[in-house]
């Protein structure tokens, strides 16, 4: 089933939502929404179409639920009603293009066994502050969390913001964590040119992936020293396989048929626009990415105009959690 969330009082939105809400013990071993796994919400992209938080929150508290994604969330309401007792069984959220006063407190308070979190933020005043609100709430989730994404998507950074720093502090207590992406201002308090403390105590031992998004040259020598300093630290991160940085770095034309793929360089790979990764970066790392071939870690960079090329921003889920919609019981709204 597909259903984009045209705005949120049509009266099939009402109707559904009111089913959920009134009829949630029929849902729970039979019926059209007895077995649902999965759940992606899409709002239209423009103010009207944005869905409100306490509309949403009857699908989460569905007992076969596991992964909830949503597009387009807004969680401004300091006081949400009661729908029902207990707690949700959703182990993977997503939130995109979504907004929040709250940090999603609710959301991560009823999900008790939270192994995933990503929030796909827009650019904008007092978005930065409010990541490390999520962060505080997060910190429940210490013990169940493997996965936490606090970003921008590719398109929405390529459209250019005032960085904002905001430290989002140490990680090292949420133990399971495996895969972390951050921007590199979260790493940085205001008006700082060095981090508040090194990146090997802020992180897990656990950890086995990190992207450090939104890369700025200022502090370029900085964070690659850090990032070097960890690859290095074998002893206290075991487990590290995958290291990522993502910016702005395909400015260069080159002839077509002659472009350095990203993820695979010096390899060559054909790309339609002839351009390739600026020589500057691709020094800066040098070192870095010797050390990590040599430790056994992948190293990748990774530019937005071509990841937004590759979303497309089409209707399908976003690319990453196609493999989560490919089986399993699940619902488009």
């Amino acid at each position: 089933m597909e259903w984009l969330w045209v705005e949120s009082r049509t009266r099939y939105a009402a109707k559904l939502v009111d089913e959920v809400i009134l009829r949630r013990d029929q849902f729970e071993g039979s019926g059209p929404l007895g077995k649902l796994e999965k759940v992606l919400l899409k709002g239209t992209g423009r103010r009207v179409g944005m869905i409100g938080l306490k509309k949403i929150l009857p699908f989460v508290y569905l007992p076969s639920l596991r992964v909830f994604s949503a597009q387009m969330v807004k969680d401004f309401d300091r006081f949400l009603p009661d729908i029902t007792k207990g707690t949700s069984s959703v182990t993977h959220l997503e939130l995109r293009q979504s907004t929040t006063r709250m940090g999603f407190e609710r959301l991560i308070t009823l999900c008790t066994a939270l192994r995933s979190f990503k929030y796909y933020y827009e650019p904008g005043p007092f978005m930065f502050e409010r990541t490390a609100t999520i962060i505080a709430h997060l910190q429940t989730r210490w013990d169940t969390l493997e996965t936490l994404c606090l970003d921008s998507d590719s398109y929405s950074l390529l459209q250019g913001f005032e960085r904002q720093h905001q430290w989002v502090g140490s990680l090292r207590e949420f133990r399971k964590l495996k895969n972390l992406q951050l921007q590199m201002v979260h790493f940085f308090h205001h008006d700082q040119q060095l981090p508040p403390r090194r990146l090997v105590d802020l992180l897990p031992p656990s950890l086995e992936t990190l992207c450090i998004s939104g890369w700025w040259r200022e502090n370029e020598a900085v964070m690659l020293a850090e990032m070097m300093d960890l690859v290095h630290a074998r002893d206290e991160f075991p487990h590290l396989s995958e290291m990522t940085i993502q910016g702005r770095f395909l400015t260069k034309r080159v002839s077509p048929g002659e472009i350095i793929n990203y993820q695979t360089w010096p390899r060559l790979l054909p790309v339609t626009d002839g351009r390739t990764l600026e020589d500057r970066i691709l020094e800066d790392i040098a070192p870095l990415r010797s050390s990590c071939d040599k430790l056994g870690v992948s190293f990748s960079i990774k530019d937005y105009e071509v990841e937004a090329r590759a979303q497309g921003h089409k209707d399908p889920p976003p690319q990453d959690l196609l493999p989560l919609f490919r089986q399993g019981s699940s619902i488009w709204v």
